[in-house]
């Protein structure tokens, strides 16, 4: 007889893959394949039923188990419960210990406040327990006691500060990492007018030097509030890196929390912020823009309650229509055309693209357009504009309702 071995069991043979001599699919009977396939699935860790069945099955069957991951003994101190068992796994034996020292170990005596005896088991435990749990026990025996008696109280009211160190140290992280977790999910901030920045990347220390030098001359420095999915103190890591010494990194104010969460929006005052931005937190352009987009989405919650101009970064061009249909309001910047737009002006003309470089950045010199009403200049030529301003310099008009602007030669 020929012997076959297939690669795969599941897999159908040919007629002209066929060993010869075998012509059709019943001459492999299930006994020639279900070794081979037991073989194949052995690094599952489990036997695959070969098709058919029979009583080769129902023998196979007790050894076909089902993996259940069970706790190990080393396991237990990882635990809170486990700590806690160990804990009073201790007391139990060294309370149980000492009882038996002061029923069975020492010599009869007694002295001061405290008189040890050759008493009831009872009495002992009692005896030890006080011992083990309260120090100032020991106390109460006379200095012209037995050397035993000493020794066994002062080792367990030794042995017993310790474990209560330990049972107060377990205690009080438990306490603190509870408090932490309730603070780090409901603590809020209550702040208005404040800068927030939604969204943690590589690029928000850098947005954060600019907010930065955009609040330097202000007399009352707003507060900048930066939610990311990044652990709090990180961020904070990260910050001091970049701005080493500087003091203005106080008004950062870092939690961590997810950007298109309602609650986490909440506690970030959203609804009183003066400035929003919203940063795509992935490297890929798909997932960064879906990230803005449920985003904003989630900040259709406090549409009623929001004064604040909204600024988003988009990645795809289409993105920017359904931000629009989502918000009206909403300015979407490509950071990255723009960028290489100013990098493509400085290679081709180097004077006009440092120029842009220097405007888009808020250290140095600036340009703002100011309402003609709101400085009192209705009516009035431009000489008398050009004079009016000491600290700044009027470069031209834009036009009322329009994009052109006039330019003046100073």
């Amino acid at each position: 007889s020929e012997r076959v071995v297939l690669e795969d069991p599941r897999r159908i043979l040919s007629d002209q893959t066929r060993p010869r001599g075998m012509t059709g699919g019943s001459e492999f009977s299930n006994s020639q394949l279900r070794p081979i396939q037991r073989r194949q699935s052995s690094w599952l860790g489990a036997s695959i039923p070969a098709a058919g069945g029979g009583a080769d099955d129902e023998e196979e069957a007790p050894r076909r188990r089902r993996f259940v991951a069970r706790m190990r003994l080393g396991d237990l101190p990882s635990t809170l419960k486990g700590q806690l068992l160990i804990l009073l796994v201790f007391a139990i034996v060294l309370v149980a210990a000492g009882s038996l020292a002061l029923r069975f170990g020492i010599s009869p005596s007694g002295g001061g406040t405290v008189t040890y005896s050759r008493g009831s088991y009872a009495e002992s435990l009692w005896l030890s327990w006080g011992l083990f749990f309260d120090p100032g026990t020991q106390t109460g025996i006379e200095p012209d006691a037995h050397l035993d008696i000493k020794f066994v109280a002062a080792l367990f009211s030794v042995t017993g500060f310790i474990f209560n160190l330990v049972v107060l140290g377990t205690v009080v992280d438990y306490v603190r990492k509870k408090l932490d977790q309730h603070r780090v999910l409901h603590s809020r901030i209550i702040l208005n007018d404040h800068v927030l920045v939604l969204g943690w990347s590589d690029r928000t220390p850098f947005l954060l030097g600019e907010l930065l030098e955009m609040t330097e001359g202000e007399t009352d420095l707003k507060k900048i509030v930066v939610l990311g999915d990044l652990d709090k103190y990180e961020m904070i890591e990260q910050i001091r890196i970049a701005f080493p010494n500087d003091p203005r990194v106080r008004n950062i104010i870092c939690r961590q929390g997810t950007t298109f969460e309602i609650s986490d929006l909440r506690r970030a005052s959203i609804a009183s912020a003066r400035v929003v931005i919203i940063l795509g937190q992935d490297n890929l352009p798909r997932i960064a823009d879906s990230q803005v987009i449920t985003t904003v989405i989630a900040m259709q919650e406090f549409k009623d309650q929001m004064s604040a101009s909204i600024i988003a970064e988009v990645r795809d061009v289409e993105k920017i229509k359904v931000l629009k249909d989502i918000e009206p309001n909403i300015v979407p910047v490509i950071a990255q055309h723009e960028s290489l737009r100013v990098a493509s002006l400085m290679a081709l003309f180097p004077v006009l693209g440092n120029m842009f470089v220097d405007f888009m950045a808020f250290s140095g010199d600036e340009i703002y357009d100011v309402p003609v009403s709101a400085v009192g200049m209705v009516g009035k030529t431009f000489d008398i504009a050009v004079h009016h301003f000491t600290t700044s310099v009027v470069i031209g008009v834009l036009q009322h309702g329009g994009d052109t602007v006039f330019f003046f030669s100073p």
